[in-house]
C-alpha cells in the first residue's frame, strides 16, 4: 500500500511538472503552428499519418487515433513506406553555413546555459563538416535543453567526432598495422562490406579525402589501423582496432562513463497491459561524422587476390568519413547523442500535453521509472540504449503518439532510422526489447522460445564431450548470464564454469581446453532440467509484487544464529563439532576447514527463508542483515566461495519455488538488536534478562492480527520442488572438514538431498 502511494504522488509530481514545463515550452517556443490537413487515408501508419498526428496537440489526436483504429484494430506501422519516405536520410544534407553560423550567433547571443556552453566549445572556431544529419534542425531541438552538456552533442553534429584532442593529434607518430586474419579468412563478405560503406560515403580513396583535407599530395595517412570482422544475426560488421599501436588511439582516449538502462530498469517502467515500441538506427555509429583532422588516423588498407572483388584488385588505401566499430570513446558517443533526441522527444511530448516521465539526463543517469496504472495516458520511460530507443506507455494512445512523434523528430533531424524487420516495431503488448520479450498483458519479462531451443542444443552438446575451448566456454558462460536475468536461480549453476576458465590462468588462449569435472557437468544438467521445467510455461520475472509489510532480521554470531519478523522467530545454535573451526585459526589448532562468519550469516538467512517464503508467494520480502557480503551475494546470487555455494544454492531454489522476491538490505549491528540476542542465546556470555526483554518483544508481535492473513501456502512451482538441493548442516561437520579443499569442491556441489525444506510447524533448520 504504501508503495503504491509512493507511485501514485510521483506521478502526480510528474504530471505538475509537466504541466509546468508545458508553460514554459508555450512561453518560449515559437508561434503555434497549425495542425497539417488529414491524409486520405487515415487507417494505415504512414508518414503522412505520422506527420498529421504530431502537428496537433495530444488531446485532439485521440479521436483520430479511435477512428483508426475502429477501421484497422491490427494497425501497424507501414515499414514499405517509410523506408522510401527516409530513403535519403542518409545522404549528404545540404546545407547554408552562414544560416548555420547566424543561428549559432543568436542561440550564444541569448545567453541560456546551452548557448554558454556552446560559446565556450567553438572559441577555436572548429571547421564544419558535412554528414547525413541537419545541424541546422539539431540546434533548433537542442537548444531548448536545459542541460549545457547537450551543447557538446550539437558540436559534433556539426564540426565532426574527434578521436584525439588537437594536441594528442600534432604529435600522434605515423603507423601502419597489418590486417587480422578474420578479415583475410572472410575475403568475399569483408570486399562486400566495403564497397557498400564506399557507396554511402562511410569510407572514401585515401586520396579523395587527401584533397577534401586540403592536404600534399605525397600526404599519407598517418594512422593505418588493423582491419577484422564479426558476423552477427547474418551482419557483416567490420571492426578498426583503435588499441593496436604504440601509442594506439584509445589509449589516448579518456571518454565519460557509458551508463546504459538494463532490463531491470524496462521492467519497472512496464504497466500492466501498456502498450511498447521500439526503434533503431541504421548504420548508427557511422551517422557520425569524424572531425577533419581526425580523418588522418583513421585509414585501412585493403590489398585483393586473384579471388577478389574487381574493384581491389591491388592495394586501396581507405579512410574513414564517419565513426566506425573499435574506438573506445564510440559507445559513449553514441549513447549522448541518442539521449539528446529522447531529451527533445520528451519535451516535444511535454509540450503537446502527453504526461511524460522524466528523461535521463545527458551524463546518462537515468531516473528510476515507474510504471502508471491502466487508464491513464503516460509515457513511462523512453529508454536508450546505445542506438536502440524503447518507449514504454501505460496507453496504447500514449504510445501511438510519442512513436509518431519520435519518427517525425528522426526524419527532421535526418537521423537514419531502419525499417528492416524486427528493427523498428510499432506499438504492441508484446515487446522484444533487448534481447527478452515483454509482454504487458501477463507483467512478465521473458526469454523467448527460440533462444531456450538454442541454449539447449549449446548444453547438450557440453554434456558429451570432455572439453570445450576457452571461447566456446565463454560463450556458453556468457548465453547462461544473460539467460539468468529471468531464470535467476541459473546464477548459482555456471560458477564451476567460470572457475574452470579462471584455472587457466590470465588471459588464456581462446584454443586452450577447458576440461569438463563432474562439477561442471551438474551444473550443466541443472540447466538443463530448469530450461526443461521453465519451457512448459513462460520464462518470466514478475513486473510488480505485494510489499510484505514490515521488515525481517537476521543475524549470526560463533555461537548461534537467530532472525525474526512476520510474527516469528527463530534461533538455533550450531553443531558442537563446529565451535573450534569458527573463525580465523590459532596457532596452536589443527590445521582443519574453517567456517567463516559470512557462511554462518549466510545460513541464517537460508533458515528464515525455509520458514517464510511459503508465507508470502509472490511478494517480496525484505531482510535486513549485518554482513554487507552476504547482502551482495543474496542480491546478486553469486559467490566465489565454495562453502557459500551449496546454500546459496537451496536459498535461490527456494525462492523459485515460492516465487519469492528477497531485497537483502544491510544494517548495522547496533540496530540489529533484537536479532543479534536471538544469535547470543547459547553464547557464555548470554544476557538472561535482555533475552527475556526480547521475548517479550516477539509475544507482542507474534500477536499482531495481520499475521493471520499471511498463512503457509502451497508453492506456486510445486514442479521445481523435488529439484531444490538442501544443504545440511551435517555437511559441514568433522567428516567433510577432513577433506582436502579440492574433494570438498567436488563434491559439494554434487550432494543432493531427497528430504524437502521443512514444513512451517517445525523448527529450522
Amino acid at each position: 500500500m504504501v508503495s503504491r502511494m509512493l507511485g501514485e504522488l510521483q506521478r502526480a509530481a510528474c504530471i505538475l511538472r509537466s504541466r509546468i514545463t508545458r508553460l514554459e515550452l508555450a512561453r518560449t517556443s515559437r508561434r503555434f503552428v497549425p495542425p497539417l490537413p488529414p491524409p486520405e487515408d487515415l487507417t494505415h501508419f504512414t508518414p503522412a499519418v505520422a506527420e498529421f498526428w504530431a502537428s496537433m496537440p495530444f488531446n485532439q489526436f485521440l479521436p483520430y487515433l479511435g477512428v483508426a483504429l475502429h477501421a484497422n484494430p491490427d494497425m501497424a506501422i507501414d515499414s514499405a513506406a517509410w523506408t522510401e519516405y527516409t530513403q535519403h536520410d542518409f545522404e549528404q544534407c545540404v546545407f547554408d553555413s552562414d544560416e548555420l553560423l547566424d543561428l549559432e550567433a543568436e542561440v550564444i547571443a541569448s545567453d541560456s546555459s546551452f548557448g554558454r556552453r556552446l560559446a565556450k566549445l567553438l572559441e577555436d572556431d572548429p571547421p564544419l563538416v558535412i554528414g547525413n544529419w541537419d545541424p541546422r534542425a539539431w540546434l533548433s531541438e537542442l537548444r531548448h535543453d536545459p542541460d549545457p552538456l547537450a551543447a557538446n552533442v550539437y558540436v559534433v553534429v556539426s564540426r565532426g567526432f574527434p578521436l584525439l584532442p588537437p594536441a594528442l593529434l600534432a604529435t600522434f607518430p605515423q603507423q601502419i598495422r597489418d590486417n587480422y586474419r578474420s578479415a583475410l579468412d572472410e575475403r568475399p563478405a569483408v570486399e562486400i562490406e566495403l564497397l557498400r560503406l564506399l557507396d554511402k560515403g562511410i569510407l572514401g580513396d585515401w586520396s579523395v579525402v587527401r584533397d577534401e583535407l586540403n592536404l600534399a599530395p605525397d600526404s599519407d595517412p598517418q594512422m593505418v589501423l588493423a582491419l577484422g570482422v564479426v558476423f552477427r544475426k547474418g551482419k557483416t560488421r567490420l571492426i578498426i582496432d583503435g588499441s593496436a599501436g604504440d601509442p594506439s588511439i584509445n589509449s589516448l582516449q579518456v571518454p565519460p562513463d557509458t551508463v546504459l538502462p538494463d532490463i531491470f530498469v524496462t521492467m519497472l517502467a512496464m504497466s500492466m497491459y501498456g502498450y511498447g515500441w521500439k526503434a533503431d538506427y541504421e548504420d548508427s555509429f557511422c551517422q557520425h561524422v569524424l572531425e577533419l583532422s581526425s580523418q588522418r588516423i583513421c585509414a585501412i588498407k585493403w590489398t585483393g587476390d586473384s579471388s577478389s572483388d574487381p574493384a581491389f584488385h591491388g592495394t586501396r588505401v581507405l579512410a574513414f568519413r564517419r565513426l566506425g566499430f573499435g574506438f573506445r570513446s564510440g559507445p559513449s558517443q553514441q549513447q549522448s547523442s541518442t539521449i539528446a533526441v529522447v531529451r527533445a522527444l520528451s519535451r516535444r511530448l511535454v509540450a503537446a500535453g502527453l504526461n511524460t516521465a522524466n528523461p535521463p539526463a545527458m551524463n546518462h543517469v537515468y531516473p528510476e521509472p515507474r510504471a502508471a496504472s491502466q487508464g491513464m495516458h503516460f509515457v513511462n520511460a523512453l529508454l536508450a540504449f546505445l542506438d536502440d530507443l524503447g518507449g514504454f506507455c501505460s496507453s496504447r494512445a500514449a504510445a501511438w503518439y510519442s512513436f509518431a512523434t519520435y519518427l517525425v523528430l528522426c526524419h527532421r533531424l535526418r537521423l537514419k532510422v531502419s525499417f528492416k524487420p524486427g528493427k523498428t516495431i510499432s506499438p504492441v503488448q508484446i515487446l522484444h526489447y533487448l534481447g527478452f520479450d515483454c509482454d504487458m498483458i501477463q507483467g512478465i519479462v521473458a526469454l523467448d522460445v527460440e533462444r531456450i531451443a538454442e541454449l539447449l542444443v549449446k548444453l547438450q552438446r557440453a554434456l558429451t564431450v570432455d572439453s570445450l575451448s576457452v571461447q566456446e566456454t565463454l560463450s556458453l558462460i556468457g548465453v547462461l548470464v544473460f539467460c539468468s536475468v529471468v531464470i535467476r536461480v541459473g546464477r548459482v549453476h555456471y560458477r564451476a564454469l567460470i572457475d574452470a576458465v579462471t584455472a587457466l590462468g590470465p588471459n588464456p588462449s581462446p584454443k586452450a581446453r577447458v576440461k569438463f569435472d563432474d562439477a561442471i557437468r551438474d551444473g550443466v544438467s541443472m540447466w538443463i532440467t530448469m530450461l526443461g521445467l521453465l519451457n512448459q510455461r513462460p520464462v518470466s520475472t514478475p513486473i510488480s509484487r505485494i510489499l510484505v509489510p514490515g521488515q525481517v532480521t537476521t543475524d549470526a554470531s560463533f555461537a548461534g544464529w537467530g532472525w525474526e519478523g512476520m510474527g516469528s522467530h527463530a534461533l538455533g545454535q550450531w553443531p558442537e563439532d563446529w565451535i573450534h573451526r569458527i573463525g580465523r585459526a590459532s596457532s596452536t589448532s589443527i590445521d582443519v576447514l574453517r567456517i567463516w562468519i559470512c557462511e554462518l550469516e549466510l545460513w541464517s538467512c537460508l533458515f528464515l527463508a525455509r520458514h517464510l517464503c511459503q508465507r508470502c508467494p509472490h511478494c517480496k520480502l525484505t531482510v535486513r542483515c549485518d554482513n554487507a557480503p552476504v547482502c551482495r551475494m543474496i542480491t546478486k546470487l553469486s559467490t566465489r566461495s565454495s562453502a557459500c555455494l551449496p546454500i546459496l544454492r537451496e536459498l535461490a531454489w527456494l525462492l523459485a519455488t515460492f516465487d519469492v522476491e528477497m531485497d537483502v538490505v544491510w544494517i548495522d549491528t547496533k540496530a540489529n538488536e533484537v536479532a543479534d540476542v536471538l544469535s547470543r542465546r547459547y553464547a557464555p556470555d548470554h544476557d538472561a534478562a535482555q533475552f527475556a526483554h526480547v521475548e517479550e518483544y516477539l509475544l507482542a508481535q507474534s500477536r499482531d492480527p495481520e499475521w493471520a492473513l499471511w498463512p503457509d501456502q502451497p508453492p506456486p512451482r510445486p514442479e521445481l520442488q523435488p529439484h531444490i538441493p538442501v544443504a545440511l548442516p551435517a555437511d559441514y561437520s568433522t567428516a567433510w572438514a577432513a577433506m582436502s579443499d579440492t574433494e570438498l569442491r567436488r563434491l559439494l556441489p554434487l550432494y543432493r538431498d531427497a528430504a524437502l525444506p521443512p514444513s512451517a510447524g517445525s523448527s529450522p533448520p
